[in-house]
């Protein structure tokens, strides 16, 4: 399969800093192509958050482009699966450590969310923990990751509706996130996919404003898309949440995968 990478940040018109990091590429094995993005999103609320995002995506680009080659071409399906699962989570630990410990010393308060895909053959894999959404978008749009807020938990216990969930205030307010606290969890998710297929990695600042229906139409859902254009539909959708009033750093992976 053919790909397309495109990764868009926005600072935002009130931001003085962008807390947002992101990252996206891909590497050829033996046998298999890879293709990695990250985004994580530091938390508004703390002011030196920019340090916690900007450290989760360091440690994972320096991971996937210096340490992956070690298993990525494991054929085996389930032991890969397996590699990765510890790869990551051991990974995901020493950071939040880091995180935790830097707060601790500087007696500062500092957090992100984190949330990346790692495509290889046909098989997605994913670790995620905050509000940073993944999708897949063929010509359905599909939410991947929930959401660790206080209204993502408490639309899991059916207490509210989806409609509710909209525009309910505590939709923003995280129940979990990289340097919260020492030993918290990241949720690790895997599925398969066919054909055209494009994964979206974003901030809560890029599907602030803007429906997921409006998000799969401005991508053009499973056609493919080149380069520029899917750039320019990445920035489109910026553009709409920034003149409908959102204010927050806006920041968006995809990447996008096609047999033509």
């Amino acid at each position: 399969m053919k790909y397309v990478l495109s990764r868009i940040t926005d600072q935002g018109s009130k931001k003085n800093i962008n807390q947002d990091a992101s990252y996206v590429g891909g590497l050829e094995s033996r046998n298999y192509r890879s293709l990695f993005g990250i985004v994580c999103d530091g938390v508004g609320s703390c002011e030196h958050s920019e340090i916690a995002s900007a450290r989760g995506v360091s440690a994972f680009t320096d991971w996937f482009e210096k340490c992956y080659f070690d298993f990525a071409d494991e054929e085996d399906e389930e032991q890969f699966c397996g590699l990765l699962y510890e790869r990551w989570f051991a990974l995901f630990n020493i950071i939040n450590d880091y995180v935790v410990d830097f707060a601790e010393v500087n007696k500062i308060r500092l957090g992100s969310t984190l949330s990346c895909i790692l495509v290889r053959g046909s098989f997605y894999y994913i670790l995620h923990i905050g509000d940073t959404r993944i999708y897949k978008i063929t010509d359905e749009i599909v939410q991947l990751t929930p959401d660790h807020t206080i209204t993502g938990l408490e639309l899991s216990r059916g207490n509210i509706t989806e409609e509710e969930a909209l525009t309910d205030s505590r939709r923003h307010t995280l129940t979990k996130c990289l340097g919260m606290r020492k030993h918290v969890r990241a949720e690790f998710f895997t599925g398969e996919f066919f054909g055209d297929t494009k994964f979206l990695i974003c901030s809560d600042g890029f599907r602030g404003i803007v429906d997921d229906e409006q998000i799969l139409s401005e991508l053009s859902g499973d056609k493919p898309l080149k380069q520029n254009m899917l750039d320019k539909a990445v920035r489109s959708i910026i553009r709409i949440n920034r003149s409908e009033g959102e204010n927050d750093n806006i920041t968006a992976v995809v990447i996008q995968m096609s047999e033509e």
